[in-house]
């Protein structure tokens, strides 16, 4: 294996790593120590072919696996072959010196701390290792020239550290109403904005005679894009009250408090109006949904005859399988949440007598949708001055948005989008032109 060439794996990008033989990759993870082969596993998405070629390096290299990797623990090892000698490790940070360095960062502005942190995130490598990364594009690659617009020298001492208590502190949430849209546009707070929003309704009909219900209508972008495209009321029930307050007074401004108002509520605990909507609408919301036959029951009764549900949820691809990345959105996600699985939602809609009309895997699509938005928030940070608390609350946000994405990407959560009607008639046989794709 001396034979072959040796590249810094963390320097790399992704069309590179993805484009690299098994053995200038095996070759290369001889020049990595322990700790740096665990954070490199953890942060880089691999190949099949690859990570066949980590985990059989780690099983004929037990001294540089990591003490926590359960997947190999139990897996037989060969006699370890002489290791070649690990690159120096950097010395950990005493608590103290943690605390100093912490306090010296908190005096300094914290908008270039910022843009590192975000970029290493999108990046999927640590921040520390930025610079190197810098290094190796700059030298040899004419691809790649995304990295220019954020590159900065980092600071020995404050590149890793965290805003003095910004994450936790108590701050001012119309904080939140800002970084939002800063994200996914005026009067959003999800990917996609006006052009997602009315393709997900495209095939609803609206009578002009009957309001519909969007019970996660949010800053209520989603609402007055589809009340102005499609000519209808729609009015909403957002259960957070700041969103709720933004929302109001964003249509109050718009002149479009008959047309689009929104109020303060809990959609799970009301008891709606029965037969009185044409479309009940909910956006990535029943995954974190208590009871979520019991809302769909709910809105059974409050749709009109041939009145329209349509949803966008995260939903698991299977039961069986369990990872780390999953484990990590889970924990991410502001409430706890419990996804249903593609087949759950078939059995249970066709058990209510919903008539599903499309179930379509939107994940291809949602993932660069949030990809653009974290480009713009980082266009946009160019020119920005941040307060401590802003900083904060956008690294929470990057670390939900992180998670989701990731989950997204690894092919163990997915977006699903399903329109189904809700047909009073006696139930008839399902017509041949029902699709579940």
């Amino acid at each position: 294996m001396s034979g072959n060439p040796t590249i810094n794996l963390a320097t790399v990008g992704t069309a590179e790593l993805e484009a690299m033989s098994v053995q200038v990759f095996t070759a290369s993870l001889e020049a990595m120590s322990g700790e740096a082969i665990a954070r490199f596993r953890r942060m880089r998405r691999l190949s099949n072919h690859h990570r066949q070629a980590l985990e059989q390096y780690l099983i004929e290299h037990p001294e540089k696996r990591s003490p926590d990797d359960e997947e190999l623990a139990a897996a037989p090892s060969r006699p370890a072959k002489a290791a070649k000698p690990a690159l120096p490790a950097k010395p950990a940070k005493t608590v103290k010196a943690a605390k100093t360095a912490g306090a010296k960062t908190a005096k300094q502005p914290l908008l270039p701390q910022l843009k590192l942190r975000l970029r290493a995130w999108w990046e999927g490598v640590g921040v520390e290792d930025l610079p190197l990364l810098d290094a190796a594009r700059a030298k040899g690659s004419k691809k790649q020239s995304g990295a220019q617009h954020v590159r900065r020298e980092a600071k020995p001492g404050a590149e890793g550290a965290e805003p003095e208590a910004a994450a936790d502190a108590d701050v001012p949430q119309p904080e939140l109403v800002d970084i939002n849209q800063m994200l996914w546009g005026e009067g959003f707070n999800l990917p996609g904005g006006a052009e997602f929003t009315l393709g997900l309704v495209r095939n609803v009909n609206f009578p002009a005679d009957r309001p519909c219900l969007d019970v996660s209508p949010g800053l209520g972008g989603a609402m007055r894009a589809i009340a102005l495209a499609r000519k209808v009321t729609v009015e909403g029930i957002e259960r957070d009250p700041l969103f709720a307050a933004a929302g109001a007074h964003a249509s109050d401004h718009l002149g479009m408090s008959e047309e689009a108002p929104i109020r303060f509520g809990d959609p799970e605990a009301e008891r709606l109006p029965e037969g009185r909507y044409a479309a009940i609408i909910a956006r990535e919301a029943l995954y974190c949904f208590a009871d979520r036959k019991a809302f769909l029951v709910s809105a059974s009764r409050a749709l009109a005859d041939g009145g329209s549900l349509v949803l966008t949820d995260f939903v698991l691809a299977d039961r069986l399988h369990k990872d780390e990345t999953l484990a990590n959105w889970r924990a991410a996600e502001p409430r706890k949440p419990a996804p249903a699985t593609r087949e759950d939602y078939a059995e249970l809609l066709q058990e209510l007598r919903y008539e599903i009309k499309v179930c379509d895997d939107l994940t291809a699509s949602y993932v660069p949708l949030i990809q653009a938005g974290w480009r713009q928030l980082l266009a946009h940070l160019q020119s920005a001055q941040l307060s401590p608390e802003r900083a904060g609350m956008l690294m929470k946000e990057g670390n939900l948005w992180l998670a989701r994405s990731r989950a997204l990407e690894s092919g163990r959560l997915k977006l699903l989008h399903i329109h189904a009607l809700m047909r009073r008639a006696p139930k008839r046989a399902l017509s041949d032109s029902m699709t579940i794709e």
